[in-house]
């Protein structure tokens, strides 16, 4: 079967910014949503507009995708502080590729201010389904990955954007 990528939002109840010399802006409500993607699908853009603060919690699933003789791999993510409708490589992305049993999560992107990160390999079977929380405020934000086991700080240089769900499996039917 092909491969599907899945993530379900949710969002913390409006709390003020605690970010230093701003004043106290509530952290947005937004969703929830879900969405279920084919491989190599376009980026799917939440309808919410350009976003600076924010705790985007999700459900992510995916499964291997079966292949005859080609390798097979799922590679599912997010962008965000993108200008929207644009490319996957706009703004931040954070993302998970997963090959035979394991998996490599990565930070990276065109707007990305810090050094871009890929994790040890974690081990795998060929169905995952994990919760992610990835936390902004404007130009700082941190990604908690495999249920809260995997944290990755990063800085963006654009301090609001969109948000986009993307599914750039290859392999399978």
């Amino acid at each position: 079967g092909a491969s599907r990528a899945i993530a379900h939002r949710e969002t913390m109840g409006d709390r003020p910014s605690t970010t230093p010399g701003d004043a106290q802006v509530p952290v947005q409500t937004l969703g929830p949503w879900s969405v279920a993607m084919q491989p190599q699908c376009p980026v799917y853009w939440l309808r919410c507009g350009p976003l600076e603060q924010y705790l985007l919690k999700c459900r992510v699933s995916w499964k291997v995708p079966e292949s005859e003789g080609e390798p097979a791999e799922a590679c599912a993510g997010i962008v965000f502080h993108a200008k929207d409708g644009g490319p996957a490589t706009d703004g931040v992305a954070v993302w998970a590729q997963h090959s035979g049993t394991s998996k490599v999560y990565h930070v990276g992107g065109g707007h990305l201010d810090s050094d871009a990160v890929s994790t040890k390999g974690y081990t795998a079977g060929d169905v995952v389904s994990e919760d992610w929380e990835i936390l902004v405020q404007g130009h700082i934000g941190c990604c908690f990955l495999m249920d809260r086991k995997v944290r990755i700080k990063f800085r963006c240089s654009r301090k609001a954007g969109c948000i986009g769900i993307f599914n750039a499996s290859t392999g399978g039917e």
